[in-house]
């Protein structure tokens, strides 16, 4: 009984969790009143970057965990720019979040980033 409640909680959980994922994919930020904008935008841009970061094997056989704080610049023609880490952390886990900035780089981000923008997200690796 105990085992069939745990299952159907863990399904519903499941459940929420990509009708979330579903709904950051669509978000359509031009329809957002235009004081909520970059924050929508912010939002957008951080679950696709989120969705193409790879933890690094090595970091991750080793247990290294850490937090990496990436900046880039969007020009008016919405192409992603003068991308840099913040601070200091592993090299491999910076590795790993350039590599995904740069896919995103590859994207077609129209609609997805706000032109002429500043971005900074922190990236959090940690093994559970």
């Amino acid at each position: 009984m105990m085992a069939n409640i745990i299952k159907t909680v863990f399904n519903m959980i499941l459940f929420i969790g990509f009708l979330s994922v579903a709904q950051a994919q669509q978000k359509d930020c031009s329809s957002v009143e235009p004081k909520e904008q970059k924050s929508c935008f912010d939002q957008l841009v951080a679950f696709n970057l989120s969705e193409l970061i790879e933890y690094p094997a090595d970091a991750q056989f080793d247990g290294i965990e850490g937090k990496v704080y990436v900046r880039f610049t969007t020009d008016e023609n919405n192409q992603i720019g003068n991308v840099r880490i913040l601070g200091k952390s592993n090299e491999a886990l910076n590795a790993a979040v350039l590599k995904a900035v740069e896919k995103l780089k590859n994207q077609d981000n129209d609609g997805m980033i706000m032109a002429s923008s500043v971005y900074r997200f922190p990236v959090s690796f940690d093994i559970e």
